[in-house]
Formats: structure tokens, sequence, C-alpha cells
């Protein structure tokens, strides 16, 4: 797969490289940017199969970069340098991402990733998302792909998430169920940890829709589900809660 680098910081760049020709041989490098001009003429000359993109540039984001090819038919990989918010919102807006320092294993895992994933026909909308969610002080938006399509999910209409399996059953305000092939293990990582808890082994609720706790031991929500704490979890509810 032919690849375009481009980050603002000359040693990123050279850092990049080096992972991506010891670890990833499958990877071929045409081209480096530092700015978004520069980057917008080398995507057009070179037409690239992958980009690896710094979010945060001088003189504009990739944000600005990627508006300026609103059909692209190549994938995005942001880098970026940690953070909690923005890896919340990254993983959120279910793009793919790599942090900086970059680690080699995850690096591979993200190519090899690529390598067996289309580009989806939602890409616009996933950036607009991530942007959206980096705006914000918390992300407000779950992208989730399912065997249906896309669904991009306003984190406000979520009220909990049931595990079933190596599935998970997500629920809405409105009473829409979207069944996802995924665990809850995956959604208590992704999910904002200062809105939704893990009330037990199936479930994970949004606080904001805790209207009662009944007899010590049973959430009772604003739909009127009842969710049974597990063990030791009374305690740790009250603290958050408080």
């Amino acid at each position: 797969m032919k690849a375009v680098l481009i980050d603002d910081e000359e040693d990123a760049l050279l850092v990049a490289e080096e992972l991506l020709n010891t670890y990833c041989p499958t990877m071929s490098i045409i081209g480096k940017a530092q700015n978004i001009q520069d980057g917008e003429v080398l995507i057009r000359d070179q037409e690239p199969e992958v980009l690896f993109l710094d979010i945060s540039m001088p003189n504009g984001s990739g944000f600005d970069l990627l508006e300026k090819f609103p059909d692209r038919n190549f994938h995005v990989v942001f880098v970026t340098a940690y953070q909690q918010h923005s890896i919340e919102a990254l993983r959120c807006s279910a793009v793919d991402y790599l942090l900086k320092p970059i680690n080699p294993d995850e690096l591979i895992t993200a190519v090899t990733r690529l390598a067996n994933t289309p580009i989806p026909q939602k890409a616009q909308q996933l950036y607009h998302t991530l942007q959206q969610n980096l705006a914000s002080d918390s992300p407000n938006r779950l992208v989730l792909s399912t065997s249906e399509g896309i669904h991009f999910i306003q984190l406000e209409e979520l009220v909990r998430v049931e595990a079933d399996r190596n599935y998970s059953h997500l629920y809405l305000q409105d009473g829409e169920v979207i069944t996802a092939a995924k665990t809850l293990g995956y959604f208590e990582r992704v999910l904002p940890k200062d809105k939704f808890f893990r009330a037990s082994q199936s479930q994970l609720v949004q606080l904001s829709f805790v209207k009662k706790l009944a007899q010590g031991q049973t959430l009772i929500l604003t739909d009127r589900t009842e969710v049974k704490l597990g063990k030791g979890m009374k305690t740790l509810l009250l603290d958050r809660l408080s």
C-alpha cells in the first residue's frame, strides 16, 4: 500500500517513516509533508492509498486538509499526542488512530486492519463527528458499525448497554435497540467514564438516566428498566453520584 505522511514535526515524520520501514514492509512511503498546502499537492500528485495525518498543525488542522478531498479514495490514520480527552474522542468516533510516540505493535495492528477494511462510505461523516467530539469538553456522539450500517448515536440518548456474550445491545431513549458485535468491555473503554457506570458484569448505564436506587441494590432508570447492582458496586455508585 502506498502511504503519505503529513506532520509539522520533522522528527515525528522521521520516526514514523523508520517504524513503517522496519515493521510494515507492505507499506511503501511515497512522500512526506509538513503543512496543509504541501500535503494537498502531494496527495493529488501521488494518489496514496493511506494517509498518516497529524491532527494539530500550524496554519490549519488535519481536518482542513481532508475537506479538500470530499470524495477521497484513501484511508486515513490520525496521529496525535497523548491527551485523555482526544483519546476518548477518537475512540467514540470509530476512526483509525495512533498515539505519539507511536507503539510498533499498535502500528502493525493499524496497518493490518487497513489492508482488510474497505474505505467507509460515510468517511466524511466520521471525520465530522471526530471534529465535533474533539471540539467539545466531552465526546457527544458515538459511531458504531453494525451489519445494518454505520450508526451515529448521540450519547445523551444512550440509556444503557447490555452484554450478550460477545455481543452488546444498546438501548436508546426513544426505545430503539442496536445490536453490535462488540463486548461490554469495549464500550466501557470507549464511552466517557464521567457519564457511564459499570453497574454489573452485564450492564453499563448512563448515570443521567438513573432515577432511583431501590432497596439498596437495584437501579431504577427513567425508562423504568431495573438494573441490579453487582457485588461491591453500590459503594462505587454512591461515590460517583456524590
